[in-house]
């Protein structure tokens, strides 16, 4: 029941989102069940037109589990640094292929 957290975010401060990314990362990773499945600041594009200047794709466990990430305190002090140093186009958590 995998769920994805994909986002595209306009990056406009380099230093600032590394702040953020240097908040973020380690609590992601204290999670011990979510995998980073891309970071990308120059994506191949097919068609269309880039969304943001900074794509991610997380993997959860389950949307449950991706939504309490999300909403916990911990990230929530986090936020203020990437909406100070980006714009945020979209974040939002997505059913694996199994219907998570």
């Amino acid at each position: 029941m995998a769920a994805y957290l994909v986002g595209a975010i306009d990056v406009h401060d380099a230093a600032g989102y590394a702040r953020y990314r240097d908040g973020a990362l380690p609590l992601i990773a204290a999670l011990g069940d979510v995998e980073l499945v891309s970071g990308d600041d120059r994506p191949l594009l097919f068609e269309g037109a880039p969304p943001a200047n900074h794509l991610f794709i997380l993997k959860f466990p389950s949307l449950d589990r991706a939504r309490a990430f999300m909403e916990s305190e911990d990230y929530g002090r986090c936020i203020p640094l990437r909406h100070a140093s980006a714009t945020t186009r979209f974040i939002m958590a997505m059913r694996g292929p199994d219907g998570g």
